[in-house]
């Protein structure tokens, strides 16, 4: 089926670069690949299956619906305070003592905040297209030093390293994957000369990169989803996309996908991979739109339930941060979430956890037993959940 579909500006939509602009008429081929569907949880325990890729990498896939069959712990959240410091909170970084926030604050893209005395110790990034300067804050990663991180610039397709306590707010060390084939949507620090990255459009799920932007190591494909629902690679690619995130330690990589609600995780040590699928059994129904020549994917705004949109490590575990929001009426919800889950290393869910505040973002500290999260509702801050 061929109809005309006309997009405007995206409105919550931004972060997926071809809905952007304001494109006139489109051609729309509708696609039957995905199904929308809803389950009611039967909180049954998850469901673990294991395969081999075409590539050879073994996975395990995790199953789950509801709370797993686990009991869901609700937390009390406690605000730290910060409210009137913040312009529009998107990602949280725990490092050591301190925490790291982007902001889409032109004037302070990154804010520090000393968790100890519960004071702002530091204003970095400029914003800019000049040297150390950046256009936006997409991911951010720990470095190798005590107090250093990196955040990747997706506008400009840079990764910035900053340091804590330094009081230069430019960078102190910029690399660019300008070169870097299209549809470079996330980048993290893992060693000086490697990096983790994930593709819009390419065949493996991770992506290794050296400091030139050249691929250096591949892990795990799209593959086998593209051949069983008969459609292209990189269709499929553009809707798992969502955010990368790295341990703390460099061993696991973790994919969060806003759009579906599955995680993937590369133990890089292992060489396994982890799918996790939970927890409301929604898939979305998506159509495959012509852009100029280019075939790329079209969400279904009006029923399309938001998945996973941030994903912590500590040192034996990883948690998920799931949405759970739809689209259709209040597209500015969509970017917050209640639920936690907690997976073990290896994908086993161990808790469910309730926040009492939606937060967009999520770091943990596992030492002190706290989940951080960042609110960018009407009075956004960052609120602490003991559990």
């Amino acid at each position: 089926m061929i109809s005309f579909f006309n997009v405007g500006n995206s409105n919550g939509l931004g972060h997926w670069s071809f809905f952007t602009g304001k494109v006139a008429l489109l051609v729309l081929v509708s696609t039957t690949f995905f199904q929308s569907c809803t389950s009611e949880s039967n909180d049954a325990p998850p469901a673990i299956s294991e395969s081999v890729q075409p590539d050879g990498l073994n996975v395990k896939t995790i199953n789950f619906e509801g709370a797993g069959g686990l009991e869901k712990q609700l937390l009390q959240s406690t605000p730290l305070g910060f409210a009137e410091q913040l312009a529009n909170p998107k990602r949280l970084l725990l490092v050591n003592d301190y925490l790291v926030m982007s902001d889409e604050d032109p004037n302070a893209m990154l804010k520090v905040f000393d968790l100890k005395s519960k004071e702002r110790k530091d204003d970095l990034g400029v914003n800019g297209y000049g040297p150390g300067e950046m256009m936006s804050t997409w991911t951010v990663s720990r470095g190798s030093g005590a107090q250093d991180f990196w955040v990747y610039d997706v506008q400009l397709k840079a990764l910035n390293r900053y340091e804590i306590g330094q009081n230069e707010r430019e960078a102190q060390k910029q690399i660019s994957f300008k070169e870097t084939p299209i549809g470079l949507n996330s980048v993290v620090y893992d060693t000086d000369s490697t990096f983790g990255a994930f593709f819009q459009d390419v065949r493996s799920i991770f992506t290794q990169l050296n400091d030139k932007g050249e691929s250096t190591e591949r892990y795990g494909s799209w593959q086998t989803l593209a051949q069983s629902n008969q459609t292209s690679i990189e269709i499929i690619a553009q809707v798992y996309q969502g955010f990368l995130s790295i341990h703390p330690d460099h061993t696991h990589y973790a994919l969060s996908s806003t759009v579906v609600g599955t995680i993937h995780v590369m133990d890089l040590i292992n060489r396994k991979m982890y799918k996790i699928l939970g927890p409301d059994g929604y898939v979305p129904n998506v159509s495959a739109v012509d852009v100029q020549g280019r075939m790329t994917y079209a969400p279904d705004v009006e029923n399309s339930i938001h998945g996973y949109i941030s994903v912590a490590f500590t040192n034996n575990a990883f948690w998920a941060l799931y949405s759970g929001n739809q689209w259709k009426g209040r597209p500015g919800e969509v970017f917050n979430g209640e639920r936690v889950f907690k997976f073990s290393l290896e994908g086993d869910l161990q808790a469910v956890y309730e926040l009492d505040t939606p937060v967009r973002c999520i770091v943990v500290d596992g030492e002190n037993r706290i989940i951080y999260g960042a609110s960018d509702e009407a009075e956004p801050d960052i609120f602490e959940f003991k559990y």
